[in-house]
């Protein structure tokens, strides 16, 4: 065949599968983004392949064959040969610009400067560092102080961003354009948050637009607005402005290109305007119903406990942003495989929990990383063949299930999530464990309208549950029962539930049982009547119950596990058991006056909460029903407890006097409410829950009145627990990839977020005064997982990624066991994994000056309950505290 005529048939081809929207089996630029298939968008240092001898049509050929959908090309507003390229393969083609770009070359002043915090330009803060021989955060590589704009000067906007932009995308080719907004080299300047931008025309609005005549110096402008409160509105202004600018600049391009795209890197969490107003506001100005805004979150620095789902991508999704999650090469196929899992399974849980997954990589590609990309498109592929219409066209909703992990860890039920979507009549509910190290039995409960009947089945496999008897026929009481699963650690399910009016007939080659086993075990019966706790005489008040779990072995008769709840004190020679079972006891706490305990006892996949007494060892299960009761949490008087149950169908808060009567619920919500904690005095219950999307700390009545959010944060908040007068709440929020303190009072005022990089917030608790915080932490990471003590009085200003920590002082902490150093990891498979150090059951001694925790950080990996100072040391094991697993504890007051 003449070459020109191969030229001609190929150009046909292109068009006519550029016009029905697929060529080569990618998707090509017609249909809206996200919408048939998750994105995979490659942003790259592409020049690394060309000097590799990679030619350009041979890197779009591999982008092809590993399923890209967006190229990026770095650093500029965009190449047509390249673009005519990405098109060929069925791949949108996005110009790319880091923003400092935009100015960073310049010698001469560009418009109107940005003028920070501290009332300086981004040369005049060069000129002073350099005179106090610092390092100036404003110096380039070329050796000058960089002329950073004021980000609302909109000249210099559409001269450098929006015109260039437009010249391309009128000739059709550019199909969008990504945004880097990494301040590379004014790292300590160019802010996306309060840092920027006070100069005379931003402040003098703002004055204008409240009607103050004050006269505020440059210097003075953020004190200024601090000290009255006025910060955040400011912030918010500012963000409005900026927003209504983009809005005119992109309505220039979508003039003669509808469709066209903005993504931006990095992140943010929608409403913290102190953090990242101009992203938002980037965000709300340049996206649109038909063009949704792609944020390209940042999703660095993992470990195995932290789920890779505690994103805000339900806030995102609210605002109408597309949200993709992924990491930079060095994390994804270096640090991060050794620490969690590999690069592939990484990439492919992002894609899962988000709409799609992003990588950064600034070097060509051997072998291992195209293998990477190709295994994660094979496993989307299959995913979106089988539930494209629930996973990318479907509808969202609340999951409306219960889950009940069959051991009761809180530890791994943190790591549990349960994703519902609906299409038409059918649902589709995606089960995920997050954790690493654990697999776990699920008993899975789900609502539905009384006398219908479904089926039940497994979507990817094509296999239906079926129940008991065999049959898949499925009667909502039978689902509201509970359907059991077995899911291996970071393993997955998809259950496809769908009305059923006739029975299906299946043999036992096309389903599977609901794993509802019975393991033989039976709850221990009351010892004896508890005695009458007043007459006896008062509890020391240094004992500590904890729930040590131990090897039993597989011997004879011998048990696998036994779990025991245990009380001891700091100078016991060896502790005495309260109970001892093959089964687990869990969250255990001390009545106020530390002469009974209450803890969750759990058999069978069933909690009940048991009464004891911690002297005589007696015992009494005073839920005694059929049902899961968890959580348990003393009234000050000892006379009654709030705890969680499922017995309505879904996790709500009851309270029950201590003898198991006078049974009472407090919530009637669709949502999982957990976690209920009793105010020392007596007068609310903080608890949290999931009834807005994410879970929130709530706070309501001892009776279960007035339940109100007491501050609603973008990702899930964690761990509420009561300073010892009443008056504060203390828990963690989410914030990008780490986690941050909030103290507040239980009407949300005087909120103070302190905003230190920590990761992996648990335990949090006050100091019996009431001016300190501990917690475990995990970071894989400097400084590594351990116990911090957090001083109140400490300024809630973000300190920097490496400046001094100031009131935050760990006490104690660990890095992983690195097998090998990270690099050592870089062929993808994430084997051999270093072995992370956990941290769990903080608490204060009754003078507060002692902490608690309990670690696997010896040389055996045996978990035991050590104390250590809280002026700092080494710490201290207790005796005969060790432990397979995890524990919890609480130490009495």
């Amino acid at each position: 065949m003449p070459v020109r005529t191969l030229h001609v048939l190929v150009a046909v081809v292109v068009l006519l599968s550029a016009r029905v929207g697929y060529c080569g089996g990618a998707l090509a630029g017609t249909s809206p983004l996200g919408e048939t298939e998750k994105i995979r968008f490659a942003w790259m240092q592409w020049q690394h392949f060309g000097r590799a001898g990679v030619s350009d049509e041979e890197l779009f050929g591999n982008l092809e064959n590993v399923g890209t959908t967006v190229f990026v090309d770095k650093a500029r507003i965009g190449d047509q040969a390249r673009a005519r390229l990405a098109r060929a393969h069925g791949i949108r083609y996005f110009g790319g610009k880091a923003w400092v770009d935009l100015y960073k070359h310049e010698r001469e002043p560009l418009g109107r400067l940005a003028v920070n915090k501290e009332g300086l330009t981004c040369p005049q803060k060069w000129a002073a560092a350099k005179a106090r021989c610092e390092n100036p955060h404003g110096k380039f590589g070329s050796g000058f102080p960089a002329q950073t704009p004021c980000p609302l000067d909109e000249r210099f906007l559409a001269d450098r961003l929006f015109t260039p932009i437009l010249d391309r995308a009128q000739h059709q080719w550019l199909e969008g354009m990504h945004i880097d907004f990494e301040a590379y080299g004014v790292y300590g300047f160019d802010s996306c948050g309060d840092k920027l931008c006070y100069c005379d025309e931003c402040f003098g609005e703002y004055l204008r637009h409240r009607k103050f005549n004050d006269s505020v110096r440059r210097d003075q402008r953020y004190a200024w607005l601090k000290g009255r409160g006025l910060l955040d509105r400011y912030l918010e202004r500012l963000h409005e402005r900026l927003a209504s600018i983009l809005q005119r600049q992109v309505q220039r391009i979508r003039a003669v290109k509808p469709g066209f795209i903005f993504s931006a890197y990095p992140g943010f969490m929608p409403g913290d305007w102190r953090s990242a107003w101009r992203l938002q506001a980037t965000a709300r100005g340049l996206t649109a119903p038909h063009a949704p805004y792609v944020v390209v979150d940042v999703h660095y620095w993992q470990d195995n406990s932290r789920p890779w789902w505690e994103t805000p991508h339900h806030a995102y999704t609210k605002l109408g942003l597309k949200h993709i999650m992924g990491s930079m090469g060095i994390v994804l196929f270096a640090e991060q495989a050794a620490a969690v899992v590999s690069p592939a399974q990484a990439m492919y849980e992002y894609a899962m929990a988000s709409d799609g997954y992003w990588g950064w990589f600034e070097t060509d590609f051997d072998l291992d990383d195209w293998r990477t990309f190709a295994t994660v498109n094979q496993r989307l592929r299959q995913v979106e063949n089988k539930l494209g219409d629930f996973l990318l066209r479907g509808r969202q909703v609340p999951p409306q299930v219960t889950l009940i992990e069959q051991t009761g860890s809180p530890l791994l039920d943190r790591s549990l999530v349960a994703r519902r979507f609906e299409q038409g009549d059918r649902t589709l509910i995606a089960i995920n464990n997050g954790n690493a190290d654990y697999p776990v039995s699920v008993s899975l409960r789900i609502g539905g309208d009384s006398g219908q009947h479904w089926s039940l089945r497994d979507p990817i496999h094509d296999l239906y549950y079926t129940r008991s008897d065999g049959t898949a026929r499925w009667t909502s009481d039978a689902l509201r029962e509970g359907v059991g699963l077995a899911l291996e650690g970071r393993g997955e399910r998809f259950l496809l539930l769908e009305p059923m009016d006739v029975a299906i007939e299946t043999d036992r080659t096309q389903s599977i049982r609901s794993f509802n086993v019975t393991a033989h075990r039976s709850r221990p019966e009351a010892s004896q009547p508890l005695p009458d706790r007043h007459p006896d005489p008062p509890a020391d008040g240094r004992k500590i119950v904890f729930t040590p779990t131990t090897d039993g072995g597989y011997k004879g008769n011998n048990l696998s596990l036994v779990t025991r709840l245990a009380i001891t004190g700091v100078d016991a020679a060896k502790p005495a058991n309260l109970l001892k079972l093959q089964g687990y006891c869990r969250e255990p706490v001390f009545s106020a006056d530390g002469r009974r305990v209450a803890a969750s006892v759990w058999v069978n996949g069933r909690g009940q909460i048991y009464l004891l007494d911690a002297a005589t060892e007696a015992h009494r299960n005073i839920s005694h029903n059929r049902f899961c009761d968890r959580s348990p949490s003393f009234s000050p008087d000892g006379e009654r407890l709030a705890f969680v149950s499922d017995r309505d169908g879904q996790w709500d808060i009851y309270t029950m006097a201590a003898d198991g009567s006078d049974v009472r619920r407090l919530t009637d919500s669709p949502a999982a409410d957990r976690n209920p904690v009793v105010s020392p005095d007596g007068s609310l219950i903080v608890f949290i829950s999931d009834r807005g999307g994410d879970f929130d700390v709530y706070v309501m009545g001892a009776d279960g009145g007035g339940q109100r959010a007491v501050l609603s944060f973008p990702g899930n908040e964690y761990d509420a627990t009561w300073s010892a007068d009443s008056q504060f709440i203390a828990f963690s929020k989410q914030h990008e990839r780490t986690r941050r303190f909030v103290v507040c009072r239980p009407d949300g005022r005087d909120a103070q977020i302190i905003r230190r990089r920590l990761h992996n917030i648990r335990s949090i608790r006050f100091s019996p005064d009431g001016q300190h915080l501990a917690a475990a932490i995990g970071k894989f990471h400097e400084p590594g997982n351990g116990v911090v003590l957090i001083s109140r009085d400490l300024e809630a200003v973000d300190a920097g990624w490496k400046a001094p920590q100031k009131g935050v002082q760990f006490l104690f902490n660990r890095m992983p066991r690195m097998v090998r150093d990270n690099h050592y990891y870089a062929q993808g498979s994430g084997r051999p994994r270093a072995v992370d150090v956990t941290f769990t059951a903080v608490d204060f001694s009754p003078d507060g000056q002692h902490l608690l925790f309990c670690s696997d950080h010896g040389d055996d990996g045996i978990y035991r309950l050590y104390t250590i100072p809280v002026t700092g040391g080494e710490p201290v094991v207790i005796p005969g505290s060790e432990s397979m697993q995890p524990v919890s504890a609480d130490w009495s007051r």
